[in-house]
């Protein structure tokens, strides 16, 4: 499908923004990559910042909504958190650009914008929270502070956009079951006095959750949409 130009818009400051930097690319350098001028450009944006929250917004409501979605059938907490922990990783490697920006350009924002991206930041930590901290309740995990196995867990899921690459020796369902693995291990699940491994909880493909959020979002006008 071709593209439009507002979509070559968003597409080229995504890629230039998770290359160069926020602050070092300049609105030309987005025009060029998106084969339209400067003029042409101020068409489909009002400055450069707009391009970044659109980015942001888009990349943290997927997620957001990714999760609760992928969880809706599912209330045991700590098959809860294996779920969320496919879907992060798998994101992170399958949106790299994406994830990259979001993960580091939120240095960029500022006032109101600022604000804004860090509630939807929050409110999909505390997705995670939320389940950890249920687990721990239910004594299904061992975790002192759910709040900073959350960061902690998040902070390693995270790492992958930085890394992964498609052509690797490694592929990603295999790396998937790795950080699984490893997200019990850090929160001592166990089940009946054992120690659960991933070999213990349900698989989950995150490719057709997160195509349907997507597809239902990009058509929701109150998103920027096209940027994946």
């Amino acid at each position: 499908m071709k593209l439009t130009t507002k979509d070559r818009v968003q597409q080229a400051a995504l890629s230039l923004f998770a290359r160069k930097g926020y602050e070092a690319t300049g609105i030309r350098d987005i025009a060029q990559d998106a084969g339209i001028t400067v003029a042409s450009l101020y068409g489909h944006m009002s400055n450069k910042e707009e391009l970044l929250i659109s980015i942001m917004e888009n990349g943290l409501v997927r997620l957001r909504d990714s999760s609760i979605e992928a969880m809706r059938d599912e209330v045991d907490p700590v098959e809860q958190l294996a779920i969320l922990v496919r879907l992060h990783v798998w994101t992170h490697a399958k949106r790299r650009q994406s994830a990259i920006v979001v993960d580091t350009e939120i240095r960029s924002l500022t006032g109101d914008r600022l604000e804004y991206i860090l509630t939807l930041r929050d409110e999909y930590e505390r997705i995670w929270r939320d389940v950890i901290r249920r687990g721990a309740l239910e004594g299904l995990l061992d975790v002192l502070e759910p709040k900073l196995a959350t960061f902690a867990i998040l902070e390693m899921c995270t790492g992958i956009s930085h890394w992964y690459r498609p052509d690797g020796e490694l592929d990603l369902p295999y790396v998937t079951d790795v950080f699984v693995d490893a997200a019990l291990g850090l929160t001592r699940a166990r089940r009946n006095g054992k120690p659960m491994r991933v070999s213990d909880v349900s698989y989950l493909d995150p490719e057709p959750i997160f195509a349907r959020v997507e597809s239902r979002l990009v058509a929701d006008s109150s998103l920027g949409g096209g940027v994946s």
